[in-house]
């Protein structure tokens, strides 16, 4: 396993993702051996971790893997300098789990969508945050589901009846949605 950390001071997670996390993605992707990639983006952290074929030389790896960091931070925001874990660290993939209703649930959301909306929200504000109050628990990790977004998709009929352009409007939600 090799573990790129980029300490990202002062982004929101989705950007962390966007600018950092993902970029570093597309360039560590395809290198021999490669099995398994996962990726965090949360506050001040991106961490992408590597798993490689049984048998593989690590330290081949890490150099591969170094080598590919050289030309991905001509992608990633200047300030920023990703850099590999050590080789054995302490922390390291415990117990995985996953939610999902019973087929004879009788509340359960009428669509898979809208279950795996509902499981995703049950798993980030409910098992998550008690999960990590077990001591020695260090972090919670969570993929899969869907996460809930509000989508503004006006029609040109209900802006002209509003007096709205697609300007205006657009000026208005952002007004709405700042990072701080």
């Amino acid at each position: 396993m090799v573990q790129v950390n980029t300490a990202v001071p002062s982004l929101a997670p989705e950007e962390i993702e966007k600018l950092v996390t993902f970029p570093l993605e597309v360039e560590l992707a395809g290198l021999p051996g490669l099995d398994v990639m996962r990726s965090l983006s949360k506050f001040g952290l991106s961490q992408v971790t590597l798993i490689f074929r049984d048998g593989t030389d690590i330290y081949r790896s890490r150099q591969l893997v170094s080598e590919r960091l050289l030309a991905a931070q001509a992608k990633i925001p200047r300030d920023l300098g990703p850099s590999l874990a050590p080789m054995a660290t302490g922390l390291g993939e415990i117990l995985y789990y996953s939610l999902e209703y019973r087929p004879e649930a009788k509340e359960k959301p009428p669509t898979e969508m809208l279950q795996l909306m509902e499981l995703r929200l049950l798993q980030e504000y409910t098992v998550k945050p008690l999960l990590r109050r077990i001591p020695g628990v260090a972090d919670i990790n969570t993929t899969g589901g869907y996460e809930k977004l509000i989508v503004v998709s006006p029609t040109a009929e209900s802006l002209l009846h509003a007096g709205l352009t697609v300007s205006d409007l657009s000026t208005l939600v952002g007004k709405n949605v700042q990072n701080a």
